[in-house]
């Protein structure tokens, strides 16, 4: 072998290793970053579930407080219809 062909080799062979080298730093950032990933995923699910849970139940109690003061309004307005009627009524007989 030539001393052009060695030095060829030594070159591949140092290239070789450092992409090895990138390449398993480059897989342990990936884990590290996956495994970062998951853990704020976990969180923001857990979140979600939680605020959506109170709003949920937030959101059943305003339709509670809606069809109350629904009921109650038309309550008075068939009152108010019932009252209007009868004064017009009293109105004619007089």
């Amino acid at each position: 072998m030539t001393y052009e062909n060695s030095q060829r080799e030594t070159s591949i062979e140092n290239a070789h290793e450092q992409g090895m080298a990138d390449e398993k730093t480059l897989e342990k950032n990936h884990q590290e970053t996956m495994a970062d990933l998951e853990q704020k995923k976990k969180v923001a699910a857990k979140n979600y579930a939680d605020h959506h849970s109170k709003n949920t139940k937030a959101e059943d109690a305003l339709r509670k407080d809606y069809k109350k003061a629904s009921n109650s309004y038309k309550e008075n307005m068939n009152q108010y219809d019932v009252e209007l009627k009868n004064g017009t009524k009293d109105n004619e007989n007089t």
